[in-house]
């Protein structure tokens, strides 16, 4: 019996996926396994036990005690923040934008495209309160010590019922159709316990030769960001073992 085309093109296809899958994996180990090595430069602590720890004292958190001490008042000093807050006062007032520069893939500087995306930043600063957001991005700056933004495009759709009449009874008559929230540029954030690059010792991004972002939501969350891939259908809530695709992996 001949076989269904697409299934022939999916059989095709699928040692490839489960090659990059394999290669995407075995990168995360290695970068998660570097952010989570304590080095000599972060008072041996660990990069995401360092960006835990000014969180702590940026907020004056102090652990409840759990000895029969309990009772006893804990108390840890504002200084630090208070320091913080005030470099965060000096540095919000200042008008800091990002300096875009492109590159090809001879490591020549692209004018062109670097003038692109930052008409592109520039769209999305006077639609999404940049003022605001510059805020916390120094109040994420200070606290933790570094801070990455990214500047996406994308486009935000939902499902609704519209109202088309009501029929000789008054009951309502509606039809379903999609509704776009948003289409063009937007910045967020990137928390620091979500980002794992190669190298962290790197400053400079383009010497990175990848980076993965970790992200932990609900399964009906990453179904609305995720769910127009092929490979969705694969994706299981709660399952474990190594990305496992087909689970032949």
């Amino acid at each position: 019996m001949a076989k269904n085309k697409n299934t022939q093109m999916d059989e095709d296809i699928r040692p490839t996926i489960n090659e990059t899958v394999r290669k995407v994996y075995a990168s995360y180990v290695d970068a998660y396994e570097v952010m989570s090595n304590p080095h000599p430069f972060l008072q041996d602590m660990s990069p995401f036990d360092y960006f835990d720890e000014g969180r702590r004292i940026f907020n004056s958190y102090v652990p409840a005690r759990e000895d029969d001490q309990d009772w006893r008042t804990q108390y840890r000093s504002n200084m630090t923040r208070n320091r913080a807050l005030g470099l965060i006062a000096h540095t919000v007032t200042k008008n800091i934008e990002p300096s875009i520069v492109a590159q090809n893939v001879h490591q020549e500087e692209d004018g062109i495209v670097a003038r692109f995306f930052k008409d592109t930043v520039e769209y999305s600063q006077e639609h999404e309160g940049w003022e605001d957001l510059m805020f916390w991005v120094q109040v994420t700056l200070i606290a933790e010590g570094t801070v990455t933004v990214q500047d996406n495009y994308g486009e935000f759709k939902r499902p609704v019922k519209e109202i088309t009449g009501f029929d000789n009874e008054g009951n309502v008559n509606w039809t379903k159709r999609e509704h776009t929230d948003f289409v063009g540029a937007y910045t967020e954030i990137i928390p620091n316990d979500e980002l794992m690059p190669e190298d962290p010792y790197k400053s400079e991004i383009q010497e990175q030769g990848w980076i993965i972002r970790r992200r932990r939501m609900p399964f009906e969350r990453a179904k609305r960001f995720y769910g127009h891939y092929e490979a969705w259908d694969e994706v299981k809530p709660g399952s474990t073992g190594n990305w496992a695709y087909q689970h032949d992996i």
